[in-house]
């Protein structure tokens, strides 16, 4: 079964893992409950009011900048990325590069927001681009601790394999697990570097690696449910189906179930079943579950994102009598995103792979 549909997400923009990081690093202020939507568009209320009485205001312009990244940092918690979005971010990073000093932190934090707001839309270039300048600001202002510098390999190699430069995303991958493990104090921070090693060995058929993968994961996280659906696509790429699909439903309960969990976590999860069950002699059932995955990617990272991009492709696979209309169609987005330009880990991290 093709695996094509299996990327890591934000940012921030990962199915060998349920625990899907924020690509932009922002926090907001607590009491802002997520599971409560009327709280967040109030909360979306408000930092509107408040654009509205600054917009303008030459005396004002820092405060204008802060009012658009908390909105724009809301409506990702919301999972809205429209243009509007990207636009505020864009604005905000201006108005901080223009205004406030070098030492001020505000500057390269929206860079990482904007990266992330890139990665999601599947422009490559622009989020490495972004990350460059939030790494630099960062090591002006004197951050470049183990998590620092392995947390750039980390980022770059999302970006690189969405882009489909996966020898690139090896490689950072790979030294982001040496930086880690140099540092005894923190000996499980490395689980989600493991967790992309062992997606990427699958993608590249080295079936030795991603079981060695999966074996630390499993020492080190036995009942987490990302670990879980890495076994779970480790035993399809060795072609045991039947294996994998009481693991990949268990999952599926487990987080229909949950109160709060990420969208798109649920989504990988039906992306992968749905080749199971179709395989198993449920066509209906495994159209179901792939649909559903398709809307839920195009929802949170629209028509250019991997994971909309590859999961159609597995639908052409699956279903092709029902989808060969959208083929070139599909093809050609893959085609932009692979050869687009990217200058490679060396600017960012001093390093050559």
């Amino acid at each position: 079964m093709t695996l094509g549909h299996v990327p890591l997400a934000f940012v921030t923009l990962t199915v060998a893992t349920h625990v899907y990081p924020d690509p932009t690093g922002k926090e907001l202020e607590p009491g802002l409950d997520f599971s409560r939507p009327a709280s967040i568009v109030r909360k979306e209320h408000r930092i509107r009011a408040g654009i509205a009485a600054v917009r303008g205001r030459s005396d004002r312009q820092v405060e204008y900048a802060d009012l658009l990244s908390d909105l724009a940092t809301v409506r990702f918690f919301m999972l809205k990325h429209t243009a509007f979005d990207l636009d505020a971010r864009l604005t905000a990073y201006r108005i901080y590069a223009e205004h406030l000093p070098p030492n001020d932190s505000r500057a390269g934090s929206e860079a990482f927001m904007l990266a992330g707001e890139y990665f999601i839309r599947g422009m490559h270039a622009e989020a490495e681009r972004y990350y460059a300048i939030a790494w630099r600001a960062e090591r002006r202002n004197g951050r470049n601790d183990v998590g620092a510098r392995a947390g750039r390999y980390t980022q770059l190699a999302q970006v690189y394999e969405s882009a489909g430069k996966y020898d690139l995303a090896k490689w950072c991958t790979l030294r982001a697990i040496r930086v880690r493990e140099s540092d005894r104090r923190h000996p499980n921070e490395s689980d989600r570097d493991w967790q992309t090693a062992a997606r990427l060995a699958i993608r590249d058929g080295d079936l030795e690696a991603a079981r060695v993968a999966i074996r630390v994961l499993e020492l080190a996280r036995p009942h987490d449910d990302g670990v879980k659906l890495a076994k779970a696509c480790y035993l399809i790429a060795t072609g045991d189906d039947k294996a994998a699909g009481p693991i990949l439903r268990d999952i599926l309960a487990a987080e229909s179930a949950r109160r709060w969990t990420h969208s798109l976590f649920r989504a990988d999860i039906r992306a992968t079943l749905a080749g199971v069950v179709t395989l198993a002699g449920d066509p209906g059932r495994g159209q179901l579950l792939l649909l559903t995955a398709i809307d839920a990617y195009e929802r949170t990272g629209g028509p250019r994102s991997p994971r909309y991009i590859d999961a159609v492709a597995e639908y052409e696979r699956l279903f092709p009598d029902d989808a060969g209309a959208v083929a070139g169609h599909v093809a050609a987005i893959r085609a932009a995103a692979q050869y687009e330009e990217l200058t490679g880990p060396e600017p960012l991290v001093g390093e050559r792979p």
